[in-house]
């Protein structure tokens, strides 16, 4: 009777215990602030030159591959609620007044909110809009940036690019 008795506290307590961590926000955001640096700028620049779609949704995703290089993707779909709230982004940036979602592998650690502001309450025909779809990758490899305009799906090495020069 005792081992039921310790047993049913023991998993009571242990439930409790794993409920209270699930719910707990004991991580302390301590950057309000974010600048960036001329090579982001230079790379957001190229990009909203030739992207023709106002109403998109424009992401970048960061993939540091070893120290000293990034691959980062540029690309514009349809916009999307619902694919936002699948994906869960945690960072966001408005660039002369384009916005993107950032996605750099955290995404299935936290949990956050993506503030849709006016696109999310319109409906946009897609069939109806010209859209020209966009999806860069580049390589920063030591500070020198290189820009593949027919880029690869995030994560992923395009064939015959050096990513270790």
């Amino acid at each position: 009777m005792k081992r039921i008795l310790l047993f049913i506290i023991l998993i009571t307590t242990g439930c409790k215990e794993n409920n209270e961590l699930n719910n707990s926000n004991d991580l302390e955001i301590t950057s309000n602030a974010v600048t960036s640096d001329k090579r982001l700028k230079y790379i957001l620049d190229e990009y909203l030159k030739e992207v023709d779609c106002d109403n998109c949704l424009h992401e970048i995703f960061f993939d540091r591959v070893i120290y000293n290089q990034t691959i980062i993707t540029l690309r514009n779909l349809p916009y999307d609620t619902t694919y936002i709230l699948k994906q869960k982004p945690l960072l966001q940036l408005k660039y002369k007044n384009t916005p993107f979602i950032i996605f750099n592998g955290m995404e299935d650690y936290f949990n956050g909110q993506y503030d849709f502001g006016e696109k999310g309450k319109n409906k946009i025909d897609w069939f109806n809009e010209s859209y020209k779809s966009m999806q860069w990758t580049i390589v920063d490899s030591a500070g020198i940036v290189k820009i593949n305009k027919e880029g690869s799906l995030p994560y992923v090495a395009i064939p015959g690019v050096g990513y270790c020069d």
